[in-house]
């Protein structure tokens, strides 16, 4: 879960994650990094061609805008894939974006996914020990309920 406050100095708003006792952290790890996988870069060339034919642009010489292009394949090859294909695609540009808006956008979409994945790769550790620490010895839960059924008959008599 996550969990959005103020926080106390600045004002920021502070994001944090509560993983859940018994909570498969391995399965959910697994599938937040699956979720955090690029897009092949011949992908997100295409998505950017598609882009291109779309919005206004400024013309350039063709050597120009396939380093241009390039470079933005290169820097977009950086975020998980639906968040690129998100920015580029499904968000409205009235012209060709700049490196830094398509950039920003994927910050911005991906965000709690990556907050989610580095909380589940430091912590992750911690809550299993947390919650083997928490578990019961089984021989000792069978000496306690011996215990305390035999104080229960001293007490109360047999049943």
């Amino acid at each position: 879960m996550v969990r959005e406050r103020n926080a106390a100095m600045g004002g920021r708003a502070e994001q944090r994650i509560e993983i859940a006792e018994g909570a498969d952290i391995e399965g959910a790890r697994a599938l937040v990094e699956q979720s955090l996988q690029p897009a092949p870069q011949r992908q997100i060339a295409q998505w950017l061609a598609a882009l291109r034919l779309i919005t206004a642009h400024r013309e350039s010489d063709p050597a120009e805008a396939g380093a241009a292009i390039k470079i933005y394949v290169q820097r977009l090859a950086e975020w998980p894939a639906d968040c690129v294909h998100e920015a580029i695609l499904h968000r409205r540009w009235r012209f060709f974006p700049a490196l830094a808006e398509l950039e920003d956008a994927c910050q911005e979409l991906a965000a709690p996914r990556k907050l989610l994945a580095l909380q589940l790769r430091t912590d992750a550790g911690a809550v299993r020990r947390f919650s083997e620490a928490q578990r019961p010895d089984p021989q000792t839960t069978a000496q306690r309920r011996a215990a305390a059924q035999r104080i229960m008959r001293e007490v109360f008599g047999p049943a």
